[in-house]
């Protein structure tokens, strides 16, 4: 009976904590969230809209949705998410980096992540920013994309 009981305080506990921005260097700027389906007897989901500058481009901004569920039960928020890039400043030096990960959030206790991912097209002078969830299990294949021009 006490091994029931701290396991199933153990899940509550990652039911209930807060997952932090992880894996991004520089400043998330929470834009605005708006209720997308309310419920009576627990939280609304909410699609939450955040601005991303690239850490090695500052003069591209991504804006990026994601959604954040309130039921208390769920162990994770939905894998949908989508990204809109801009340049946003005086074009500088473009870092044309071969590391393409440049944010990660985690979205579940176990292991799904939301991510964006930086490529450089050489020929047609423009980077690409895709927005994905990766999970262990059940993988998804959901995505967004966007493109910004460096001309």
């Amino acid at each position: 009976m006490k091994r029931f009981v701290l396991m199933l305080s153990v899940v509550i506990f990652a039911m209930t904590c807060v997952i932090p921005m992880d894996a991004y260097s520089g400043e998330v700027d929470k834009i605005g969230k708006v209720v997308a389906v309310k419920h009576m007897m627990q939280g609304d989901d909410e699609i939450h809209v955040l601005a991303i500058d690239d850490p090695q481009n500052p003069f591209i901004t991504c804006y990026l949705t994601t959604i954040s569920t309130g039921q208390w039960f769920a162990m994770a928020d939905p894998s949908n998410s989508s990204i809109a890039c801009r340049l946003t400043g005086d074009l500088g030096n473009v870092n044309k980096s071969v590391n393409p990960a440049i944010f990660s959030q985690s979205k579940s206790v176990l292991s799904k992540e939301l991510r964006i991912a930086r490529f450089y097209d050489k020929k047609r002078n423009v980077m690409v920013y895709v927005s994905f969830v990766t999970k262990s299990i059940g993988g998804s294949v959901k995505h967004s994309m966007s493109v910004v021009p460096l001309q």
